[in-house]
């Protein structure tokens, strides 16, 4: 096999190999092994990583050692883990993410952030065509990427031009043993089914050529999505206002709004990456469509997104985020919340302090004289209207919060200071009510603090 191992050497010189150290992730089967002798026989800095992810049992724990005996025999530095699958999701996309924490873990650990990855032309026809199936963009259609940086992190895969026959041919060759996951023959997971069923279904029914026209059509789709992709980071460039908005995952301007709806969706995806909303298996199509015909409509909005994500839509403004609450109380699951004078009242990550003394810079100085007692506070409800002065108009609480452009999905979570008659005293954090102004020389004056995000 030396066009393999002449590949492998043109591979080394176009990614500066030489001298740097790479973490070769290795299960143990057949490519991975081979990948390891391979890259061991060029004379590269070499470090095994094998992570028992414990599904197989005693398989696994078979798996874990003989890595370290293969490690061992050639001399070379090792880090075998065990760990559980992350929760949540399928299990192969956790387990795929579990793999690639560890993998991080043993770089920053070997101070290198190259990784070497088996991956092989068959794993790339799979995944094109499962890709495909389940109605995947120019991304998935595109296939495995031969290096991509993931924050970092640098995914080398030296063997995507190769068969499946040309790796155990290597093997064969050069009589190298290696391990057979037997998880592998059973379809049970989708791309087992596509290996063992749809593929060779297909292959026999469209001929010797279909393999090679998947992989051809699939270096065409990632020239167009090298494309879109260095189109839509300008766009994001231009629209993303996160910096702007605390609290929030992603802000991002309405004006994405006059841009394709192909591009839009692309922005999106490059946005949801960076700011650690999404890998770009996580949302499916129908997911997208459902983003880019909202925000193409320009209406009003929130949806629910997975993994705890909100989308809204106020004022120019798209936002997504995560509704956390902290603290042992919060409007949203008690209507009203006692407040004490001088002693702190917690909603949610706010700590709410009404005393008469002067500790600092109070965000709202109020004329308790005229209160009914006892105070609460509580989230808005229908009608509410707050007096403008001491004598004078007054205001719909929801018109004040439109003037003060505050998101739908947040107006909940201000709280309103009533007093036992249900008057309201002030927005906390807004505006106090008419009648509650400090008049010069009388009444009886108290300073209301609000420390967020959990502070002393």
């Amino acid at each position: 096999m030396l066009h393999l191992e002449n590949h492998i050497k043109g591979f080394i010189i176009k990614y500066n190999l030489k001298g740097k150290k790479v973490v070769v992730a290795v299960s143990g089967g057949p490519d991975s092994i081979a990948l390891l002798y391979i890259l061991k026989n060029m004379g590269l800095c070499i470090h095994v990583a094998h992570l028992n992810h414990d599904l197989r049992g005693e398989e696994s724990e078979k798996d874990a050692q003989f890595v370290k005996y293969i490690a061992k025999s050639l001399g070379l530095p090792y880090t075998i883990e065990k760990r559980q699958v992350l929760q949540g999701g399928s299990l192969q996309n956790q387990a795929r993410k579990t793999r690639y924490n560890f993998l991080r873990d043993v770089c920053d650990k070997e101070s290198t952030n190259i990784v070497a990855l088996a991956q092989h032309k068959d794993d790339q026809l799979e995944t094109i065509l499962m890709n495909f199936f389940r109605g995947a963009g120019l991304t998935g259609l595109s296939g495995i990427k031969e290096m991509v940086n993931q924050k970092g992190l640098i995914l080398l895969r030296p063997l995507l031009d190769f068969t499946k026959k040309d790796i155990m041919q290597f093997l064969d060759e050069n009589s190298i043993k290696y391990r057979v996951d037997s998880s592998n023959k059973k379809d049970k997971y989708s791309r087992n089914k596509f290996r063992l069923n749809i593929i060779p279904f297909l292959e026999k029914e469209l001929g010797d050529g279909f393999k090679s026209a998947v992989i051809n059509n699939s270096k065409i789709h990632k020239l167009e999505e090298e494309y879109f992709t260095q189109e839509a980071t300008r766009v994001l460039s231009l629209v993303d206002k996160t910096k702007e908005h605390q609290g929030y995952k992603l802000v991002l301007d309405t004006s994405l709004s006059e841009y394709h709806p192909a591009l839009i969706g692309w922005v999106l995806r490059i946005a949801f990456v960076k700011n650690d909303l999404y890998d770009l298996r996580e949302l499916s199509s129908s997911h997208y469509q459902v983003l880019i015909d909202s925000i193409v409509t320009n209406k009003a909005t929130t949806l629910q997104l997975p993994n705890g994500i909100k989308f809204a839509r106020w004022g120019s403004n798209l936002g997504f985020f995560i509704k956390v609450q902290e603290g042992n109380k919060t409007l949203e699951n008690n209507k009203n919340i006692g407040v004490e004078i001088n002693k702190i009242t917690v909603h949610g990550d706010e700590k709410i302090l009404i005393t008469k003394d002067l500790v600092g810079n109070p965000n709202h100085v109020v004329d308790l004289s005229n209160a009914h007692m006892p105070l609460t506070i509580r989230k808005r409800e229908d009608g509410d209207i707050i007096k403008l002065s001491p004598n004078g108009g007054t205001k719909k609480v929801k018109d004040i919060f439109i003037d003060k452009k505050i998101a739908k999905h947040n107006r909940d979570e201000i709280p309103l200071l009533v007093d036992a008659k249900n008057n309201i005293i002030a927005i906390l954090g807004h505006r106090v009510s008419g009648p509650y102004y400090i008049k010069e020389g009388k009444g009886h004056k108290y300073y209301i603090y609000i420390n967020r995000n959990g502070g002393n």
